[in-house]
């Protein structure tokens, strides 16, 4: 959700509440024993991350007229507020029944609060004289460790959305 004020027909000031989800993987990696092992359970295993946050971005927009339509660029910076973060462990069976395991990780690993900037690009077209219509792939990334300051590594987010809205004009 975003509240916008633009200054004239071609830049607006832009204030909003976001949901950001950002995952990722380890890639599939294969499990060794130590001893030789007949017919082992499980060949190979992989992790999971997803981290949820609640934005609230600052930005700019800017607009380019292009007969009906308008090419938007937006900028901005978001502060992140950490809701949770999600770990899911895969176990890959020689026989096809994955094990997959997912739980709550432990929030003291991690910032409750980050800091981030996004930028996008896309078009917006007028459905009537209140009502646009707007399509805009962004790129989120998060310039601050989200990683607690106890934790031996750091960790920088980000992640790519696609935002379909419908905005009305006041």
């Amino acid at each position: 959700t975003n509240y916008e004020r633009k200054f004239n027909k071609n830049a607006s000031f832009l204030v909003g509440i976001t949901f950001i989800k950002a995952s990722y993987q380890s890639n599939k990696k294969d499990i060794r024993y130590s001893a030789p092992m007949p017919n082992p359970e499980f060949y190979a295993f992989r992790n999971r991350y997803t981290f949820n946050q609640i934005g609230i971005p600052v930005g700019v927009n800017w607009f380019i007229p292009i007969k009906k339509i308008n090419l938007i660029f937006s900028a901005g910076v978001s502060t992140n507020y950490l809701i949770n973060v999600k770990y899911t462990s895969i176990l890959y069976a020689t026989n096809g029944n994955d094990n997959v395991k997912k739980t709550d990780d432990d929030m003291e690993f991690y910032k409750s609060i980050n800091f981030g900037a996004f930028a996008s690009m896309g078009v917006e077209a007028k459905i009537n004289t209140n009502y646009t219509l707007r399509l805009t792939p962004s790129l989120y990334y998060n310039f601050t460790n989200i990683m607690s300051d106890n934790m031996p590594f750091k960790q920088y987010l980000n992640s790519a959305a696609i935002g379909l809205g419908v905005y009305r004009q006041f």
